[in-house]
């Protein structure tokens, strides 16, 4: 019943659009959604609202005490929503405890007295991503050799992120051909990202360190890693010569030129 009478109110304001603000959250915080009205208003309501679901839901309301549709509020808001007046402006300001993700979407205020007044409040939820992490990530043989690949993980952020590779020594961010970006999401709608540089080893001299930085799309905040030394994702074994013969045997440099050093010296001496 009270879904039918907010759902009449909205509609006979639909030919006049009701302000709008827009109201940032952070996830797992509190947010006030503030709106104006006469102190000695009858009735008051907070309705939520998603693009992506036609549900309209009563968030909270204040009606008097006589009046049973007062208590006709959505479960996922029970205990999670109170008038708050943050001062005397604002008589009838929406305070959200522990916000989620699914909570962002569109209020909307119907303070009803004489007349019928509305107030639209977008809320946006923001959620910091964790420091990035930077690893190698092993290469297969087939198709990649002296290829380098490091791998960039960061987590649990909203809204969707930006990832850049960033060269420490000269500032500026690598080519985005040199990378691949994949996107996910958990069950609380919060992303993580995980980014892959490649390069030739033979070009690391172009790079000595590098970071990775994740940039909320929503505040714009950048979270860098700890700067990643290039050097220590080349290969570490000492490159080795194959000295063709039937066992195939593979000697270290150093070994083979003193053997090619003997070789020259043996005969000089039996002249």
């Amino acid at each position: 019943m009270l879904r039918f009478v907010l759902g009449t109110l909205l509609l006979s304001l639909s030919a006049t659009e009701p302000q709008s603000q827009e109201v940032t959250g952070m996830f797992g915080g509190n947010v006030v959604l503030p709106c104006w009205g006469p102190a000695d208003a009858k009735r008051v309501y907070w309705q939520f609202s998603n693009p992506n679901d036609r549900e309209l839901k009563v968030v909270n309301t204040r009606c008097p005490d006589a009046d049973t549709r007062c208590n006709q509020i959505n479960p996922s808001y029970q205990g999670r929503s109170e008038f708050f007046q943050a001062d005397s402006e604002t008589p009838f300001s929406l305070r959200l405890h522990n916000l989620s993700v699914w909570d962002e979407g569109r209020y909307t205020c119907v303070v009803q007295n004489r007349e019928v007044s509305s107030r639209i409040i977008k809320l946006r939820i923001v959620a910091p991503y964790s420091r990035p992490e930077v690893k190698r990530t092993p290469v297969g043989p087939a198709g990649s050799k002296g290829v380098v690949k490091l791998t960039c993980t960061s987590h649990r952020g909203y809204p969707f992120p930006l990832v850049h590779w960033v060269s420490v020594d000269t500032n500026q961010t690598l080519g985005r051909g040199a990378n691949s970006t994949h996107i996910s999401q958990d069950h609380q709608k919060l992303f993580t990202v995980t980014s892959v540089l490649s390069f030739q080893a033979l070009d690391h001299h172009k790079l000595t360190e590098v970071v990775c930085e994740v940039v909320n799309s929503l505040d714009k905040k950048r979270s860098r890693s700890q700067p990643y030394q290039v050097d220590l994702a080349l290969p570490t074994h000492s490159p080795q010569i194959r000295i063709s013969g039937s066992a195939g045997v593979n000697l270290p440099r150093a070994l083979l030129i003193a053997i090619m050093l003997a070789t020259c010296i043996l005969p000089s001496s039996n002249r």
